[in-house]
Order: C-alpha cells, then structure tokens, then sequence
C-alpha cells in the first residue's frame, strides 16, 4: 500500500481545479464567464500514484460587452505530490471564427 501523501489527486479533483481557473484567470477581467461545459483531464506520458500529465479540455461561452463567444480551452496540467499546476498559456479557440483550428489540436491533445 502506498502512503496517503504519495498518492496523485483525482481527475475530478483536476477537472474542478481548471474549472476555477477558466472561470478567474483564462480571460481578461472585462471577459465574463457565462457557462462551463465538457471539462474533462486527458492524461499523457505520466499518469501515476505519484504524478499526473496532461490536458483539460472544455468548453466556455463568454461574454464581453455585447458580445458572446463560445470557446474552446485546452489546459496543459502537472500534478506531483498533490500540487497541481496549470500552465500558462492556455490555448484558446474562438469557435466561431476557428472551429477547424481547434478540432485539429484537439484531436491531438485531448484524446
């Protein structure tokens, strides 16, 4: 049996981390999150009792102003020794002028 503090957070425990920042730290502060969606961790070369790598990917529509836009995010995680850290930048793909862009890295990166 490993020790408590050896084994690596959950994807849910990911997947609500990344929420929070979409919702605070993704945009800038005029940009507001309306709605959050398919958030789900897609584990690369390190998916461990003692880390975790990978992406969230999910959906955000936001607006600013007038204005709203439905985006696709993709966030590159590292979790070791229960302390996730979420890279900057996160890539971001308006929908509505980028669609073949963002089905292109995502089917790279969020498999």
């Amino acid at each position: 049996m490993l020790p408590l503090q050896a084994m690596a957070i959950s994807n849910s425990e990911i997947v609500q981390q990344v929420t929070s920042d979409a919702k605070t730290k993704f945009f800038p502060e005029a940009v507001k999150v309306s709605s959050i969606s398919d958030v789900k961790f897609f584990p690369e070369y390190e998916d461990s009792s003692y880390a975790r790598i990978g992406n969230v990917c999910g959906k955000v529509i936001v607006t600013n102003g007038n204005e709203n836009a439905n985006i696709v995010f993709i966030a590159h995680v590292t979790e070791k020794s229960n302390v996730l850290m979420v890279d900057k930048p996160v890539s971001l793909y308006d929908m509505g002028h980028q669609a073949d862009l963002a089905r292109d890295d995502l089917s790279k990166r969020c498999k």
